[in-house]
């Protein structure tokens, strides 16, 4: 995906190819769930549950979700101090790769999970999702974010994270994902030793802690809203 290869392995790139300047990477970007019969392609780096069969399967680490503003939109709007106040505030939402509309928000504390129903004025496909983040840093809605995926955001102070006492569950790990024969292939198996090595030294101590949970409802579905696959959405 082009997030994972933009915000977390560009960066990488220049050290892999100083170690090993005679292979050459050839990137691209996969637009739907990993498929075990992808032509050509040796290594899968994504955000997701994985679910290709005959393939290995290795999380590389858990992200987590940040809901997010600008100062100015929070300045403007007052900041939530619980999940349901969200009803009252303008989401920017994200459809999935399979086109489901991510407007079910996950929230959990204590034992106790909320699922919110989530409404706005904007509706981004996957591959654009970088204009909802826009539209979020200018001030014009609420956005979940990725944190591996938007740190300069968040580290900028662009956007400004909400209900922090809370966690945001059903965020995707990362993954990285090859079929079997190609680790005998001795440029694919250095290649998979770098990333992990990446990840190893990216990842934040306190996601160490966290296991990859089952997928959401909406993960995989083709459904046109995740609201659509809860029987009585709570808010």
């Amino acid at each position: 995906q082009h997030v994972a290869a933009k915000e977390l392995l560009a960066p990488a790139l220049p050290r892999f190819h100083a170690r090993h300047p005679e292979i050459q990477i050839d990137l691209r970007e996969s637009t739907q769930v990993v498929h075990a019969d992808a032509p050509g392609v040796d290594v899968f780096l994504y955000f997701a549950w994985p679910d290709a069969p005959d393939m290995i399967h290795r999380p590389l680490a858990m992200s987590r979700f940040r809901v997010c503003a600008a100062p100015s939109y929070w300045a403007a709007h007052g900041m939530p101090a619980s999940p349901r106040e969200l009803d009252s505030h303008s989401c920017l939402l994200i459809r999935t790769q399979r086109g489901t509309v991510m407007d079910v928000w996950a929230f959990a504390r204590d034992g106790v999970r909320e699922d919110i129903t989530v409404k706005g004025w904007l509706v981004c496909n996957n591959a654009h999702r970088d204009v909802a983040i826009a539209m979020g840093v200018a001030g014009l809605g609420v956005v979940r974010i990725l944190e591996w995926a938007n740190l300069h955001a968040l580290e900028a102070g662009a956007l400004v994270p909400a209900l922090q006492d809370w966690e945001c569950p059903d965020a995707p790990p990362i993954v990285l994902s090859y079929r079997p024969s190609v680790r005998r292939v001795a440029r694919v198996r250095i290649f998979l030793e770098f990333v992990q090595e990446v990840f190893r030294e990216l990842e934040h101590p306190e996601l160490r802690k966290w296991r990859v949970t089952p997928a959401p409802q909406w993960a995989g579905s083709n459904a046109a809203r995740a609201s659509s696959l809860f029987a009585r959405p709570r808010r």
